[in-house]
């Protein structure tokens, strides 16, 4: 097939992996779809005929090499999905019930279970524990929080029954509260339903449902991982085509890839060793650039449903539920990467949250109209979105509604920005059902973040006050948000005002989900006007919380609906106080690890006798560093900063100032000997400036600076001076415009019974 070329397939099953071998070009797509009428699925199975009988229920089929690692199969009998053999069984057919044993001691590398280890010696070498760090009933993280690690099994005893494991995990160890199973053992197959492959014996056991011959029925074993590979192409589309045990791969080189009323099922499984939060690509991955995926139903992924990277990509209008069954740190809808576009979909029943980033580039990228509930299934300390170690650059999240955790999930919350995540701009969401710790949560530090018109109930509560004595937060601000049941925000220096804080918002019916106000609310036309938020309000001044009264009511509009596709498009607010520097925190590469192509510090330009060291060097995590530790690491925030030597320096050309304005620049740097380092401002219409540093500490770099008359741009710039030797690292850049102050009646409290 070649440019402009239609593929219209049969009705059928296919077997394969559709790999295009030319690319469309622009107006001329190549495209493959689905005749009219007729169903089209692409599967990652093959048929597994021949079984002949093992012992007592178990089954076997050997001579069958499977082309996967052995914990990414999965196995079907007539379409239900069998169970990869674990110890204990499984009862139900329930994904979220995880049926483990809880241990009763452990250590690094061991975990211990006096009540149920009773086999002999090396019964469970060469096996796989899958266990979990949170505690039971005598930890706060209680409810049946699972976030699963996975290690191999080096040894076991008997006499001390001990599991030995060949590695350990960073965020606990196996403890009287742990809770595992064993997999990845022909021992544990025990029960209908399961199956187990020996890799080396090429050969595949199974229990069937009804534990009789399989050959009665239609059995598949998983052969590829995805029904479309679209790699290094473009201007491909996909329309009308299901998938099942198989997902869709754009890389980083496919571009303008069109997905299209696709509908997924049990697209991806794994259990593959992992420590907690490490984190893989998984479900249906879109990188690259320019690619959508739209108007689809997507059903079944063990991690994430969609990874969604790259530059410029957009998912759009889709149905997503049940993923992260198999109990890693996974998500609805993994966002990184810079200009992409998140909108009118529907995510629920996800085993952590619906939508999120962690410790990624994500910069300039759009979350909106999306609902999100049923979340939190197997995780506590989470939320409806969950965002952390990460500089958003300007990323906005708006206009999405979100309920609905587990019951049982203690410290549940709605939108949640944990420690390190900044340059968020979130406004016009509605939180509600009951979260046990707030609606909104923002631990510190963050920075250059918004938070504005946003309504939240029953647990109406914003929570800002996890401070740390090593933190900063500027540039953050509280205003126009409905929290009338608690609203800490504590040494935060942010600027907090125009919100209702206590009383009844009158809501037209809120047992019914609605939200608008009553003509008697005290929100209306008691709010601030913000720029690019609240632009074309009703009355004599903006309402406090999400909806506007007399407005549009958008709440009919968020989520997917495929009888009448939302039309989307990429746009922003374009805050007045943002902060302007692209890239400050040098943490873009974060998404693209493995592509050469992307500059790793993109945005900025390299100047000075020695360009050659301007460089991005990576840290620890500051959320894994005391506040010593962090006063000497390589990064001042999350995982990144930018190391210059003597006569070295890197510059940044900041557009779209405003003329005669005030503007105050902010960054941190520390040097390795005491020696001098520079952060300044120059060609912004007045003379070159600069401030100088030389502790050995991470240390806050600030002044203020104002354009000309007719300038508008400026140019920050970090140097170290070619007599100084050692490194200079420099982080965390702000450039903002100096807010006026707000003049208008601060938050409101009214002492009456919250609705």
């Amino acid at each position: 097939m070649t440019a402009g070329d239609t593929c219209l397939i049969h009705g059928g099953v296919y077997r394969e992996t559709v790999i295009p071998a030319n690319s469309g070009i622009s107006g001329s797509p190549i495209t493959f779809q689905a005749a009219a009428g007729e169903t089209v699925t692409v599967n990652g199975c093959d048929i597994v005929t021949g079984w002949a009988l093992h012992s007592g229920s178990i089954y076997k089929k050997a001579g069958l090499p499977l082309k996967l690692d052995v914990l990414m199969n999965q196995v079907f009998v007539n379409g239900e999905q069998m169970i990869f053999a674990r110890w204990p069984s499984k009862t139900n057919s329930d994904i979220w019930d995880m049926e483990y044993y809880q241990a009763t001691g452990g250590s690094q590398y061991g975990l211990v279970d006096t009540n149920h280890l009773t086999q002999p010696d090396d019964y469970w070498k060469g096996g796989i524990l899958c266990w979990c760090v949170m505690g039971l009933s005598t930890k706060a993280y209680d409810g049946g929080g699972w976030y699963q690690a996975r290690m191999g099994i080096t040894d076991y005893s008997q006499s001390s029954q001990t599991i030995t494991m060949d590695d350990y995990d960073g965020c606990g160890q196996p403890s009287v509260e742990a809770r595992y199973f064993i997999c990845n053992k022909l021992e544990c197959l025990d029960a209908a339903r399961e199956w187990y492959y020996d890799t080396g014996a090429a050969t595949l056991y199974l229990q069937t449902p009804n534990g009789d011959d399989p050959n009665r029925y239609l059995v598949e074993a998983k052969q590829r991982l995805y029904g479309f590979n679209l790699s290094d192409k473009a201007y491909i589309n996909i329309k009308d085509i299901n998938l099942f045990a198989g997902s869709i791969l754009c890389q980083k080189d496919t571009n303008h890839c069109i997905i299209d009323n696709i509908k997924a099922d049990h697209y991806w499984w794994s259990l593959a060793k992992s420590k907690n939060w490490t984190y893989k690509d998984s479900g249906i991955i879109i990188r690259g650039s320019y690619n959508t995926l739209q108007n689809s139903t997507l059903i079944y992924s063990s991690d994430d449903g969609v990874v969604l990277g790259g530059t410029h990509n957009s998912v759009v209008n889709n149905l997503i539920h049940d993923t992260g069954y198999a109990g890693p740190v996974c998500m609805g809808i993994r966002v990184e990467g810079g200009w992409n576009l998140v909108s009118h979909n529907t995510v629920y029943n996800t085993g952590k949250n619906c939508c999120g980033s962690v410790g990624t580039g994500l910069f300039h990228s759009v979350i909106e109209y999306n609902r999100w509930y049923n979340h939190s299934k197997l995780a506590n300390d989470d939320g409806a979105t969950y965002f952390t170690g990460l500089a958003a650059e300007n990323t906005e999240i708006h206009h999405n509604i979100m309920y609905g955790p587990r019951p049982s999930c203690t410290y549940s919350m709605g939108l949640y920005f944990d420690e390190d995540c900044n340059g968020v701009i979130v406004y016009r969401n509605i939180v509600y059902s009951p979260y046990t710790v707030s609606s909104l949560q923002v631990n510190n530090p963050c920075e250059y973040s918004f938070f504005s018109n946003n309504t939240l109930y029953s647990y109406s509560k914003i929570w800002a006050d996890w401070t740390r004595s090593y933190s900063l937060n500027v540039g953050c601000y509280f205003q126009n948000n409905i929290s009338t049941q608690r609203c800490d925000i504590a040494n935060w220096g942010a600027v907090y005002d125009h919100n209702l804080t206590s009383g009844n918002p009158r809501y037209t019916n809120a047992e019914a989900d609605d939200f608008t106000l009553r003509s008697d609310s005290p929100c209306i036309d008691a709010g601030i006007a913000i720029e690019g938020i609240t632009d074309g309000y009703v009355g004599r001044a903006p309402d406090i919380g999400a909806l506007e009264y007399g407005a549009s009511d958008w709440q009919c509009q968020v989520g997917h609906n495929f009888a009448n596709p939302p039309v989307c498009k990429w746009t922003t607010a374009n805050l007045r106080y943002r902060n302007r520097v692209e890239n400050p925190s040098f943490e873009r590469i974060s998404s693209f690890p493995n592509d050469p192509t992307f500059d790793r510090l993109d945005g900025w330009t390299k100047y000075g006798s020695d360009t050659s060291t301007g460089e991005v060097v990576k840290s620890l995590t500051s959320a894994t560093l005391s506040p010593d530790l962090i006063r000497h690491a390589v990064a001042k925030q999350c995982r990144h900063s930018a190391k210059l030597s003597s006569g070295a320096g890197i510059y940044q050309v900041i557009y779209g100032l405003t003329p005669n304005t005030l503007y105050r620049v902010r960054g941190f740097m520390r040097t390795d000997a005491l020696a001098e380092g520079r952060i300044g401002v120059r060609n912004y219409g007045g003379e070159d400036f600069y401030k100088s540093n030389s502790a050995h500490d991470w240390s806050e770099v600030t002044f203020t600076f104002k354009t000309g008359s007719n300038n508008t741009r400026a140019e920050i710039y970090a140097y170290k001076p070619a007599e100084a030797w050692g490194y200079t690292y420099v982080d965390d850049f702000g450039l903002t415009e100096v807010s006026e102050g707000s003049t208008a009646t601060p938050n409101i409290v009214i002492q009456e019974t919250i609705e």
